[in-house]
């Protein structure tokens, strides 16, 4: 159940179905305003019951009046909510499924600013934002899930090459999933990352004890996300060396860390290090095909994520 308050925002867009709606604003029109705006105002709340798939775009009034400067007037909710729904439909045609939502504000940006002949880039690891406009813009978009729907693996490698067949066998039932078929292209990407990833958990976290387990959970609906568990005590992943730097350039180790952090979208440790989340995103380029192979962006210099 979603309750919610719009001060002075305007109406969120819900996307049920493959299609786009706009949220009821709560309360009275009065009750709209910014937080700010008025001592002791109050505020009118409203109720939306949530369902899963559901995916929800928040956004502030810099990114309806971004076509101001230039084009002399603000687009309305209704018109953004067309431009939302063309998205859907578009991409639900070249592919029969629906956007995920991270490629949807992606490109729904990049439709906006196109329009406005404004330049409004998000910051991405060590490229700073841009943004052309006259105002700050916030877009923010959320999809719901059901976590019990996450596959769950465990394995006990007694070898290097179980440890290959294992990434194999998962990787194959990833990418046979019919809603994951236009995404077979990351497979090799995907392969590399998994089988650094899961060979450091039994080789460094498990030593090499084909008694003790690696537990990988994995879901591919919206992004495919792979978070894998070790049996080891962990590392200090805060301070690791570079192996790019001149001392370290020749060495036939440590370039494991690099490999994850390079080709994934986004890396990050939980506790002591024995546990590690993955995350590769699905994007959607603008000439309608899916292109995932190129290493993730945001990451540029060791260390940085």
């Amino acid at each position: 159940m979603l309750r919610y308050i719009t001060a002075g925002h305007p109406p969120f867009i819900l996307i049920r179905d493959n299609k786009a709606l706009l949220m009821p604003q709560p309360g009275k029109e009065k009750n709209h305003l910014p937080i700010p705006f008025l001592k002791n105002a109050s505020y009118g709340s409203t109720c939306f019951q949530l369902q899963e798939n559901d995916q929800l775009l928040f956004y502030t009034d810099g990114l309806t009046e971004m076509t101001l400067r230039n084009l002399k007037t603000t687009m309305t909710v209704d018109e953004l909510r067309h431009h939302v729904q063309t998205l859907l439909d578009d991409f639900h045609g070249a592919t029969g499924r629906t956007m995920p939502v991270s490629a949807l504000t992606a490109a729904l940006l990049e439709r906006i600013s196109a329009l406005s002949r404004e330049t409004v880039l998000p910051e991405q690891g060590n490229s700073k934002s841009v943004n052309t406009s006259s105002d700050d813009i916030t877009l923010v978009g959320i999809e719901i899930e059901t976590f019990n729907q996450s596959v769950t693996k465990t394995v006990y490698p007694k070898t290097a090459a179980a440890v290959s067949g294992f990434v194999q066998e998962i990787l194959t039932l990833i990418f046979d999933q019919k809603e994951n078929t236009a995404y077979r292209h990351m497979k090799t990407r995907a392969f590399m990352i998994l089988e650094e990833a899961l060979t450091n958990a039994w080789k460094h976290g498990n030593n090499m004890d084909p008694d003790k387990p690696v537990t990988l959970c994995f879901d591919s609906r919206n992004d495919f996300v792979f978070e894998i568990t070790d049996q080891g005590t962990g590392f200090d992943y805060c301070n690791l060396p570079d192996p790019t730097s001149a001392e370290n350039i020749q060495k036939d180790s440590g370039r494991g860390l690099f490999i994850l952090r390079h080709f994934s979208d986004h890396v990050e440790w939980k506790g002591t290090g024995n546990h590690i989340l993955i995350f590769l995103k699905k994007m959607k380029t603008l000439d309608n095909r899916v292109d995932m192979e190129k290493p993730a962006t945001c990451v540029g210099i060791w260390g940085k994520n």
